[in-house]
């Protein structure tokens, strides 16, 4: 992204030099149970409820590289997330010939546990690295209301992670062969 965080800056002077790492995955269940009085059709084909459970992992690594007037050097960043959720779902599933399906998560609601881990590794000298942590506290508490109570009091350290709970909503459309 383009990043304009720090006073003195352009999109020019923050360039992201290297995506050492970029890795996630997601995994997710869900029971199904569907209203036979609802529905026409046989099973699976038509309306159900039921409850869900959602995994999601993201892990990221890049170093970037800061060239303005008040410092110059690189920064490494390792950003690590987990979110758990936990809800029910109401949604339809279409059935084309014997084996095309086409499903849609209508209404999911769940409770998001999220965990969030952020390392940040500097070649600045210390005077500066304290100058570019208040001033990225600054930036990002601007865009995140709740920032100063999830992340030490506004804050940013060389590490730290916060968690929280919070509502989700799962919405998906998914298209499958039936064997």
């Amino acid at each position: 992204p383009k990043i304009k965080a720090v006073e003195g800056s352009s999109s020019d002077s923050v360039v992201l030099l290297q995506n050492k790492y970029d890795k996630g995955f997601h995994i997710s269940g869900d029971m199904r149970f569907y209203l036979a009085k609802e529905n026409k059709f046989k099973t699976p084909h038509g309306l159900y409820i039921g409850p869900y459970v959602s995994f999601n992992h993201m892990d990221k690594i890049n170093t970037w590289g800061y060239r303005t007037s008040p410092f110059s050097g690189d920064i490494t960043t390792d950003l690590d997330l987990n979110l758990l959720t936990i809800g029910g779902q109401m949604g339809y599933q279409f059935l084309f010939g014997k084996h095309w399906a086409v499903d849609m998560v209508m209404f999911g609601p769940g409770l998001g546990f999220y965990n969030f881990k952020a390392t940040l590794n500097t070649t600045l000298k210390k005077e500066q690295q304290s100058y570019l942590f208040r001033t990225l506290s600054d930036f990002v508490g601007q865009y995140i209301p709740a920032y100063a109570r999830l992340n030490n009091e506004g804050e940013i350290a060389t590490a730290g992670s916060s968690r929280s709970i919070g509502w989700s909503y799962r919405y998906t459309i998914n298209i499958g062969y039936r064997f």
